[in-house]
């Protein structure tokens, strides 16, 4: 009788508890990885966007800084760029999925609109499987 006693004197855990503690520690571990992977695609889309807008960026004032008369004859045109060789980016840099216009459009004021050229660049790229689009507009005068 008295190892009875003893027996059920015993502190511990049943099956019971520990099957319950289990599940709220995978329920709490699933939220938290849910969070994780949520704020690691918002911090690569980020990433990207800022990424996009630097090239967008780089590219307007590589057009900026050409020559006026090189840029006069491509007005009313839109060319697709080649951003490695436009910016010189090294073979290591993924662009894999980045791609880039430039239209050369008239200014509109006819006073001036022989002196200087609207340049729009348009940087397109891929984001988790979404394809987003950076525009950038400046111009170049004579």
């Amino acid at each position: 009788m008295k190892l009875n006693i003893k027996f059920l004197s015993q502190k511990g855990f049943s099956l019971v508890e520990v099957l319950v503690a289990l599940v709220i520690i995978s329920i709490l571990l699933s939220i938290i990885s849910s969070y994780m992977l949520n704020s690691y695609k918002q911090s690569n889309m980020v990433k990207n966007n800022f990424t996009a807008e630097q090239l967008a960026q780089d590219l307007l004032n590589t057009y900026k800084t050409m020559d006026f008369s090189t840029l006069y004859n491509k007005l009313g045109t839109t060319e697709q760029v080649d951003i490695r060789n436009q910016l010189q980016i090294d073979n290591s840099v993924n662009l894999n999925n980045v791609s880039a216009t430039a239209q050369f459009i008239k200014y509109p004021n006819p006073a001036i609109s022989d002196r200087i050229i609207d340049i729009k660049i348009i940087v397109t790229y891929t984001s988790f499987g979404i394809q987003r689009q950076i525009t950038l507009e400046g111009y170049n005068r004579k």
